[in-house]
């Protein structure tokens, strides 16, 4: 899934991640994400203004990771 709120990393991360813990920061496609695994899930996580964007799920890391790839502020 992807999400977008003003609201902070650990409130998404709550709401939407329940049982994730924050693992590394990771830089994919030019971006530095807040890496969130637990319970199943992955979530990439990044505040961009006073937006914060999560996308994860229960998908591999390396398709979330090329999902993010195709993403785009334009």
């Amino acid at each position: 899934g992807l999400e977008q709120e003003i609201d902070s990393v650990p409130r998404m991360v709550e709401r939407y991640a329940p049982g994730a813990t924050q693992k590394d920061d990771v830089e994919v496609a030019g971006k530095t994400w807040q890496l969130w695994t637990g319970d199943g899930e992955t979530a990439f996580v990044r505040e961009e203004g006073e937006m914060t964007l999560l996308v994860g799920g229960p998908a591999p890391r390396t398709d979330i990771e090329r999902y993010l790839e195709l993403l785009t502020t334009e």
